[in-house]
C-alpha cells in the first residue's frame, strides 16, 4: 500500500494513507496520534497525519487503544473520518488487515469506493481466494483487482510457459 501511495502521490495527487490494522500496523507516520485516536476522538486527521517521502503524500498510523479494533471501527466514527478525507485528499488509501483473519476488513469494506486484494505468491489456495471474493461480494458489487506479489521469476520461464532452448509450452 506505501508502494501504491507513493506511485499516486508522484503522480501529482494528494493522497492519505490510512493503516487501519490495529493489532499489527506496520505503517510509520512518526506522529503520536493515529487511526485510532481519530476514531476515539482524542486527534483529528490534521493531527493524527504526517507528510512523508514527497510532498503529496501523508501518512496515519493506526495508533494505540486497549479497546478492540472492531468495537472502534462499528462506530460511525469510522465513516466521518472517511467523509473528511475524501474532502481533503484527492485519494484515500485504507491498508487493511487480511479479510480472512479478523473482521476488521468487513467493517470497512462497505465504507470503500474500490478495493484491492493483495494475495502472496504460493501462499493462498484457490478455495481460499473464492472464500476471500465471495465475502466481499456479500457486501456490494465494489470494483476492485487483485494483485499478486512476491512472484518468484525462474529463468527461462515467461508468463504462463516456459521459453527458452528453441521451444515454447510446459
Amino acid at each position: 500500500s506505501l508502494n501504491l501511495a507513493s506511485t499516486i502521490a508522484a503522480s501529482g495527487k494528494r493522497v492519505l494513507l490510512i493503516d487501519a490494522d490495529m493489532r499489527r500496523g506496520v505503517i510509520h507516520s512518526g506522529s503520536k496520534f493515529g487511526l485510532a485516536d481519530v476514531l476515539l476522538g482524542l486527534a483529528t486527521i490534521d493531527t493524527a497525519t504526517v507528510q512523508k517521502y514527497t510532498d503529496n503524500l501523508f501518512v496515519m498510523n493506526a495508533g494505540k487503544t486497549k479497546i478492540a479494533a472492531c468495537e472502534l471501527l462499528r462506530s460511525d466514527a469510522m465513516d466521518k473520518l472517511l467523509k473528511e478525507a475524501r474532502s481533503k485528499f484527492d485519494m484515500v488509501i485504507v491498508d487493511t488487515p487480511p479479510l480472512n483473519l479478523v473482521t476488521d476488513a468487513e467493517l470497512i469494506y462497505p465504507l470503500i469506493d474500490y478495493s484491492l486484494l493483495v494475495l502472496h505468491y504460493g501462499r493462498h489456495g484457490m478455495d481460499e481466494i473464492k472464500e476471500t471474493v465471495e465475502r466481499m461480494r456479500r457486501y456490494s458489487d465494489k470494483p476492485g483487482a487483485i494483485v499478486m506479489n512476491h512472484c518468484e521469476y525462474e529463468l527461462g520461464h515467461y508468463g504462463y510457459g516456459y521459453y527458452g532452448k528453441g521451444y515454447y509450452g510446459k
